[in-house]
């Protein structure tokens, strides 16, 4: 009985370390306006050292931030709850973070998320939603540079 009462405290502890992440709901300007980067990339490797996961991105599309490479590294939290997100090697992002010092990093308490989501995920609502918005900002902001030249 001990043993039980043991466990179900240990992982009662893990739960309160948790992310406490705020539902953001739909993508606005004012969510918009807090990432200093916004890019849809697939993810080329992970490498993970000590708390730490660097992820390695493909950038397909940059929607804000002026990211012009083609390859940009991400810091995340290797421990998920810890704040970290769970990217592997071959999957599609669409990462929203902020550029400190020149390293660029995100955390699930943003609107990063993975592309493709499984049926009936409302995460996968939530990327179509995120998407068509950033499409169209991305849109109107070249319009705006077309006319200002």
């Amino acid at each position: 009985m001990k043993y039980i009462i043991s466990l179900l405290l240990l992982f009662a502890s893990f739960k309160s370390f948790a992310c406490p992440c705020q539902p953001l709901g739909k993508i606005n300007d004012e969510q918009y306006n807090k990432y200093d980067f916004i890019v849809k990339g697939k993810i080329a490797f992970t490498v993970t050292k000590g708390y730490i996961k660097y992820i390695v991105v493909n950038v397909s599309k940059s929607y804000k931030g002026k990211v012009k490479a083609q390859k940009i590294t991400i810091i995340t939290s290797a421990v998920d709850g810890l704040c970290g997100i769970d990217a592997s090697e071959g999957e599609d992002w669409l990462f929203f973070g902020s550029k400190i010092e020149g390293s660029y990093s995100t955390d699930p308490c943003t609107r990063t998320k993975k592309v493709h989501q499984k049926a009936g995920d409302p995460a996968g609502e939530e990327i179509k939603d995120d998407l068509k918005y950033l499409e169209k900002k991305l849109k109107t902001s070249k319009k705006r540079e077309a006319i200002t030249e």
